[in-house]
């Protein structure tokens, strides 16, 4: 861990994100994660990067997408959890949670009232024990089709 630095996500890092993505399996296109993190509605960015600067590689990643909810009648900053990776050869070393206490710390004192998000088979255990996120099972869920071909073709 020592050898492994935290960087923030800026114009400089932005290929050091989209290289991890890419190189575990799920690439990223630069304009998307451009949007994403700088033109979002709050203009606030909270990814955190480990770098490991002798491999020259990301380690992991942490990232939350800033957005404004509406609680009653009053309007708050939060975020969604999202494009959170942990590189193949360095899982298992709690960067994970390392990189999430982080950016939540960086938001609360920054004004963020909360964080949201959809956690995978993966890191469900992550957040809910390690985390201390509150788990909504069954997720009260609406959708409504707006192009209802697209549903009956499926």
């Amino acid at each position: 861990m020592e050898k492994l630095h935290i960087l923030q996500l800026t114009e400089e890092t932005l290929s050091k994100f989209t290289t991890c993505f890419k190189n575990n399996g799920s690439p990223k296109k630069q304009e998307n994660v451009e949007w994403q993190f700088f033109d979002n509605p709050t203009s606030k960015c909270y990814v955190n990067i480990a770098f490991d600067h002798e491999e020259n590689r990301t380690a992991a990643i942490y990232a939350v997408s800033t957005l404004k909810f509406k609680i009653g009648n009053l309007v708050v900053e939060g975020a969604q959890s999202l494009d959170t990776i942990t590189d193949i050869d360095y899982r298992g070393k709690g960067l994970f949670i390392k990189l999430a206490k982080q950016v939540y710390k960086e938001g609360k004192e920054d004004g963020l009232n909360l964080i949201y998000g959809f956690p995978n088979g993966n890191s469900i255990h992550g957040f809910e024990r390690k985390l201390e996120w509150e788990v909504l099972d069954p997720l009260p869920f609406l959708i409504r089709p707006l192009r209802s071909k697209f549903f009956t073709k499926k």
